[in-house]
């Protein structure tokens, strides 16, 4: 059973959790990503709120291609509750989302509550927007720091200033057609080994076991980061710690290396289909929701996507493998948050929009709609259907592990590896130039 994050769940990330001093920094890769100005908190028609007078906010967050995301359900019943409130929800694409966001912070025009994700290491995370000025503080509000699993303080305070709250726990995985599977006699692998003989079944029916975002850099350092889960944190879950303390590196880690190499081993058995290189993400949505490809990897979410988009087709939630059934780890984290805009002029309307999203019966509703499970998960709830696939993986904490770059310093870490796995799949990059790129951007903070 799943442990309710608010007692147990907190211990599961508690096992995993890298030290604090990996997001200390918290620098984004991107120079923009950073303000030598930063807008003004504004009051405005924020007291409206209060008031009861109309007021209309923006919540802006990212959706997959074509796909409509999970507040909805949330939004809705927040306009129910605060009548004299309109909240605009505008979703943009995932793999364009981060750039848009950090054009609009800096024009002044962001959304009011915006979607970042937890930690430094990604172009739209959090900790950077709030140290350039751009997410309200949300220290002096029990409800915000109370909504932080513990061992995730990290993830959204800096400097003692908390900038924004989780709203699921999302588990990270190989997202399965398994009508697609059936009709090749298969089941998802548990082996490498397996995955590997899985491989050339898929290829002779015309299909892929796999289906990455080949020109999707996000989707490839995602793919990258599960095949890392077993054979790095798997095998040394202290390896940031030891990153930050200048211990190792990535160039010298054998097991990043191997991360690299078995990617291009993927490649090299045909687990991908035919000029993988340049697919983007219609192409990954079109292949899992087609059944062309049998495995695509995401959120655990994504179900819920190709569900909707193919309702004749079963899909579910697997751990890609490694060597063995005993090596291999699932991701687990707090990889999803919410933030308030401090140049936004309604402030009050935002953190009440902010804070029901942290109330337990949201948070249920957004674990629902969003197919990852729920931070007021009671003890007991189980494992949601469409992740019974990951079984033990979600809820042993010694089988998981957190989302690894959420505790890099910053967000050139991921990006080099995201390109890097590009190089990779071309023929234009080795592990090493890959691995090297990583640790000069690690570096540049350090």
């Amino acid at each position: 059973m799943i442990k309710s994050p608010r007692t147990a769940v907190r211990s599961a990330i508690a096992a995993t959790a890298i030290a604090a001093a990996l997001v200390l920094s918290a620098c984004s890769s991107s120079s923009d990503n950073a303000s030598t100005s930063a807008p003004a908190s504004g009051g405005g028609s924020g007291s409206a709120a209060a008031s009861g007078e109309a007021v209309t906010i923006t919540l802006g967050t990212q959706t997959a291609q074509g796909g409509e995301g999970p507040y909805r359900p949330v939004v809705a019943e927040f306009e129910k509750a605060n009548p004299n409130i309109t909240v605009n929800l505008v979703e943009t694409p995932t793999d364009s989302y981060a750039q848009v966001l950090r054009t609009q912070l800096q024009a002044g025009n962001a959304p009011d509550v915006f979607y970042g994700q937890p930690g430094a290491g990604n172009p739209n995370a959090i900790l950077p927007s709030g140290e350039a000025g751009y997410a309200t503080d949300l220290s002096s509000y029990s409800w915000a720091t109370g909504a932080i699993p513990a061992n995730s303080e990290t993830l959204f305070t800096l400097d003692g200033k908390t900038y924004g709250v989780p709203v699921d726990l999302a588990p990270v995985s190989m997202i399965a057609n398994l009508t697609a599977y059936k009709e090749l006699g298969i089941e998802p692998a548990t082996t490498l080994d397996e995955a590997y003989q899985q491989c050339a079944t898929a290829k002779a029916a015309g299909k892929s076991l796999y289906m990455i975002a080949g020109a999707g850099p996000p989707n490839l350092g995602l793919f990258a980061s599960q095949v890392a889960a077993s054979l790095v944190y798997g095998a040394d879950p202290d390896w940031n710690t030891k990153r930050a303390n200048k211990e190792v590196t990535f160039a010298d880690s054998k097991e990043w290396q191997a991360t690299l190499q078995q990617v291009i081993d993927y490649k090299d058995k045909g687990c991908f289909p035919d000029g993988v290189e340049g697919a983007g993400f219609p192409e990954l949505t079109n292949a899992i929701t087609s059944g062309s490809s049998l495995g695509i990897f995401a959120p655990s979410g994504a179900v819920v996507d190709s569900k909707a988009a193919a309702p004749t087709q079963e899909f579910g939630a697997y751990v890609l493998p490694a060597a063995t059934v005993a090596d291999t780890r699932s991701i687990l984290s707090t990889t999803n948050g919410l933030a308030v805009n401090a140049g936004s002029p309604n402030q009050e309307a935002a953190l009440k929009l902010l804070e029901f999203f942290t109330e337990p019966t949201s948070q249920d509703l957004f674990a629902k709609s969003s197919g990852n499970v729920s931070l007021a998960a009671t003890a007991s709830t189980g494992v949601p259907a469409d992740l019974a696939g990951l079984g033990d993986f979600l809820t042993d904490e010694s089988k998981h592990v957190p989302l690894p770059n959420l505790f890099w310093p910053n967000g050139g870490v991921y990006d080099a590896l995201g390109t890097g796995v590009q190089g990779l799949l071309t023929g234009q990059a080795t592990p090493e130039v890959v691995l090297e790129a990583m640790d000069a951007a690690w570096d540049q903070t350090s």
